[in-house]
């Protein structure tokens, strides 16, 4: 299943953040210690099944609750799907230098005894989390309450009270960017169903619509619109100022242009390497495909205000150095430019290429008038 993270900030003091900050440490432990049996297994087990009943008891050990436990299996087993597709020698990293925890898998508000979004109102969320400690041997369980400032809840407001209202499932996720003493501040992140967030927006699109696809580098976008009778238009964004600024105006052009849904890379496997250290010649390819998967969640939540549809597909097809060569051939001879700077280059064939695949995704139960 494919996400939207939602990442809304927070800050705590006193007991509070001192908890906080010992379950991250806990789950940052128990990660380690997957990660060190997880790289000397012969064989690892396939699926998140297999996973956990290899890994949980050990996670457990360390972080005594079996909701973080099975969030540390899930982790350790993202981290090497991501080096698979990547051609990462998953043996070979180490984590970076971060403070976390996380549930394992997605629970409704209703039955989430973790990392609860309790109530909105206003502009005001509240949300329950659990810590945990071990000390002495002695497992203690706490439960806090959180509360976002309103102006960073306000930007979400319409996503989280849909999450209320139908009791939709989410995999929830504590992330501590600073801590001292007796405070905290960090991000509360929510990883809500793709299928959902869009379904929300279902009612503001009629009549027939087109695909697009883009292709994300962290100095530009390209965007391609697949048109009827398998023509096509691109157009390429700069990243000069501000992203946001530049996201906005490529979704504008994509509406004005009559495009119901954009395709993107998934951008789970990208996310994945900000938990890990690159080494070498790895650390600038590490930084660009991170700001990548920023840009697409900022695309992926932006659409929302213009009425259009996400869809993600699997990175693996833009790696195909072969197949995006020939299809630059492809699109040279299909178009005619005057300018350099507007010829079909290696990005504009990605983004044709995540255009296409899309297509062959589409279905009438997951987006409904998208010419096929």
């Amino acid at each position: 299943m494919n996400y939207v993270t939602l990442k809304i900030p927070f800050s705590a003091d006193g007991d509070t953040a001192k908890d906080l900050l010992t379950t991250a440490q806990l789950f940052r432990a128990a990660t380690q210690d997957v990660m060190f049996l997880a790289k000397h297994q012969r064989e690892l087990p396939m699926g998140m099944v297999g996973w956990v009943n290899t890994f949980r008891d050990a996670a457990y050990e360390v972080i005594p609750n079996r909701r973080y436990a099975d969030g540390v299996v899930a982790l350790v087993m993202g981290i090497y799907t991501a080096c698979k597709a990547l051609g990462i020698d998953f043996r070979s990293v180490e984590l970076s230098n971060w403070l976390m925890f996380q549930q394992g898998v997605s629970e409704k508000p209703l039955t989430n005894f973790n990392i609860t979004l309790k109530q909105l109102s206003d502009n005001y969320a509240v949300f329950y989390i659990t810590t945990v400690s071990n000390e002495g041997g002695r497992r203690n369980t706490r439960r806090y309450i959180i509360t976002p400032t309103p102006d960073t809840v306000s930007k979400y407001k319409d996503l989280l009270k849909a999450v209320l209202d139908k009791n939709i499932g989410y995999i929830g996720r504590v992330v501590i960017n600073e801590h001292a003493k007796s405070h905290v501040s960090g991000e509360i992140q929510m990883m809500i169903p793709l299928d959902f967030y869009n379904h929300m927006f279902a009612e503001r699109q009629g009549g027939e619509k087109l695909v697009g696809g883009i292709s994300v580098n962290a100095d530009k976008i390209d965007l391609v619109i697949i048109k009827k009778n398998h023509k096509f238009a691109y157009k390429k964004f700069m990243l000069k100022g501000g992203v946001v600024d530049e996201i906005r105006e490529l979704l504008n052009y994509a509406r004005i242009y009559g495009v119901g849904v954009l395709f993107m890379e998934n951008p789970a496997v990208y996310n994945t390497l900000r938990w890990i250290q690159p080494k070498g010649s790895d650390v600038e390819k590490h930084r660009d495909l991170i700001i990548k998967a920023s840009i697409i969640e900022e695309i992926t939540l932006e659409a929302r205000q213009y009425g259009i549809k996400v869809g993600y597909v699997n990175p693996k097809i833009t790696m195909n150095n072969e197949l995006i060569r020939k299809t630059v051939q492809e699109l040279g001879r299909l178009t005619r430019r005057h300018s350099d700077d507007e010829q079909a280059d290696e990005n504009t064939a990605t983004a044709y290429l995540i255009a296409k695949r899309g297509m062959k995704t589409l279905t009438k139960s997951s987006v409904s008038n998208i010419t096929k």
